[in-house]
């Protein structure tokens, strides 16, 4: 068999058990150009806003922000988290995949206890999953150069 046959049925088989397509399927031409203001920012706001803007737990502790274009790819404190044209190079992916150290995955949901009407604590609990859908979408932006479109 033909390596780019095998190739491509390999892409087929992970795509149908994953549920998305690996980075290599999304750069191929003709596919869905993923945008950042209509596909990515959405999943950002919907998941991440809350802890990572000014003002949140996640900001605090990162300096990351997901309020705009420019606060995604200036990343965090320690660095960049988004490599255009590589998501298996993305610290972004590693952890929405998991693929970190547990107390870092993202995104993680947290508990808020009232403790009196101006004191409350809030207490992270383990990190929730993105659906399929969604890593594959940032994962495809960034393969596609992380565009500002």
């Amino acid at each position: 068999m033909k390596p780019l046959v095998l190739a491509g049925i390999v892409a087929g088989i992970a795509t149908t058990m994953l549920g998305y397509a690996p980075s290599s399927v999304a750069q191929t031409p003709g596919w869905q150009e993923v945008s950042f203001r209509k596909d990515v920012n959405p999943i950002l706001e919907q998941n991440c806003a809350v802890c990572h803007t000014h003002g949140g737990v996640g900001y605090a502790k990162s300096g990351f922000s997901v309020e705009s274009y420019a606060t995604v790819m200036k990343g965090t404190q320690y660095g960049s988290v988004v490599v255009p044209g590589s998501s298996v190079s993305s610290n972004l992916v590693w952890l929405l995949k998991h693929g970190a150290n547990s107390s870092i995955n993202m995104p993680k949901m947290y508990q808020m206890k009232v403790l009196s009407n101006d004191k409350y604590v809030i207490t992270p609990k383990q990190a929730q999953w993105l659906s399929p859908h969604d890593i594959w979408l940032i994962s495809g932006w960034i393969d596609q150069g992380a565009k500002d479109n």
